[in-house]
């Protein structure tokens, strides 16, 4: 009797399919206008706290809170603050350098910025709010670095009812001086911190006036910026945030930005001399709010999630390698006024999750990732001759083992990658 050989060419074909799993953390009856993913009480999981706007027709009930997390994402609710008129924005930083994680906030309505320091993490306690500035008229959006070089945490401040930019010197422990950097950006809406032209000191990226600017610090001991603008003049229109980040990962701090009248979001490439050219990522985005980076499915290049506040959504912007195409894909369903957001692995599976605010219905929520999951299956093998070639087709991929189990007495070379040749 002869012995039957038979080849069998194994070919992969993944076919992927990626999706969020929509859980509400907390319903209230004010405005959820920002949110941030942070380890608060240090136990190793993270907690999610978040800023509410006042009540509806009622003035000074905007509410700060923490949402503890018990390591399986079920979360308890704990007031900070609940009597801030207009609580708009938060940013986490040690402001007083104890090693605690500090809350600076903007109080819209109250025309304030507070910082509201912890002085205890298990359990979590914070003092009461100090003020930073209570002459920060339409105070929206802050940011904490070292501005001046002295190793103490200082404040920055878009304060959009005055189109004010200024930053707030910390000398420990008590005195707080203010600086304003510019007195004059029409509808100043975002500040982000970061070292743009890598120089060792800390500028800022700025969004107002339909533009993107960044704020180059010229003397690291006095805090001192001269103003440089990323987009074209009126080229972002109703550009309300912007994101710092190397999205095409050539060492250098790109631009990324959402611009809620033109409905678009776009990532500004920096040349490494602060020379930016803009790349549409997308345009329809109603209301284009909040936009930021992360590799979402795991393929080894950037994305881009946006809030379109308009159309209730979140939108995906999946980078297929070159930077430049971009596929849309909403996420999560109809999500209510989808608004502010921030990134991070809520559930430690290795992926980015989203947390979310949706201020018209008053909701606070997380987006779980479920990335790309390939799904295999198996062709039927029929009957052929001796030496004739059989093709076994998958559709993703398959252990090693499963596969061996499926087809019983086969035995796998691993020479072959990703061809295997199985012998009877």
């Amino acid at each position: 009797m002869k012995k039957i050989t038979l080849l069998l060419l194994f070919m992969v074909s993944q076919l992927y399919s990626q999706n969020f799993t929509d859980h509400i953390i907390d319903n209230v009856t004010a405005d959820a206008l920002s949110t941030k993913i942070v380890d608060l009480d240090g136990d190793g999981d993270l907690d999610i706290v978040a800023a509410f706007y006042n009540e509806p027709a009622t003035t000074n009930t905007g509410k700060l809170i923490w949402y503890e997390n018990d390591g399986s994402q079920n979360y308890t609710k704990h007031d900070i603050d609940t009597s801030i008129n207009g609580a708009i924005y938060i940013s986490i930083l040690d402001f007083n350098g104890d090693g605690m994680k500090d809350i600076a906030l903007n109080a819209y309505d109250g025309n304030a910025v507070y910082v509201l320091p912890m002085t205890n993490n298990a359990p979590v306690t914070f003092m009461s709010k100090v003020t930073i500035d209570a002459a920060a008229n339409g105070s929206n959006y802050s940011a904490g670095a070292d501005l001046d070089g002295d190793s103490v945490m200082d404040g920055v401040s878009a304060n959009y009812g005055s189109g004010e930019l200024a930053w707030y010197k910390y000398t420990y422990p008590t005195t707080i001086t203010k600086n304003v950097i510019d007195a004059a950006i029409p509808q100043v809406s975002s500040v982000e911190t970061g070292d743009m032209d890598g120089d060792g000191d800390i500028d800022l990226v700025v969004t107002g006036d339909n533009q993107v600017f960044w704020y180059e610090n010229q003397n690291a001991t006095l805090g001192t910026f001269i103003k440089h603008t990323i987009s074209a003049s009126n080229g972002f229109t109703g550009a309300i945030t912007a994101y710092m980040f190397d999205f095409d990962e050539d060492g250098d701090i790109d631009i990324i930005g959402s611009a809620s009248g033109a409905d678009e979001v776009a990532w500004f490439e920096n040349n490494g001399s602060q020379v930016f050219t803009k790349n549409v990522v997308g345009t329809g985005v109603d209301y284009a709010s909040f936009a930021q980076a992360a590799d979402f499915n795991n393929d080894g290049h950037i994305d881009i999630i946006v809030s379109a506040t308009e159309a209730d959504e979140l939108l995906l912007f999946t980078n297929d390698g070159t930077d430049t195409v971009f596929t849309s894909t909403s996420v999560g369903g109809t999500l209510g006024d989808a608004y502010a957001l921030d990134l991070n692995d809520i559930d430690g599976d290795g992926d980015m999750d989203i947390a979310l605010t949706s201020p018209g219905p008053n909701k606070l929520r997380w987006l779980e990732n479920h990335p790309y999951t390939p799904v295999a299956t198996l062709a039927d093998l029929r009957a052929g001759t001796i030496g004739e070639r059989l093709v076994l087709l998958l559709e993703g991929e398959m252990e090693v083992d499963e596969l061996k189990a499926k087809i019983k007495g086969l035995e796998i070379n691993p020479l072959f990658v990703p061809s295997s040749y199985f012998k009877v």
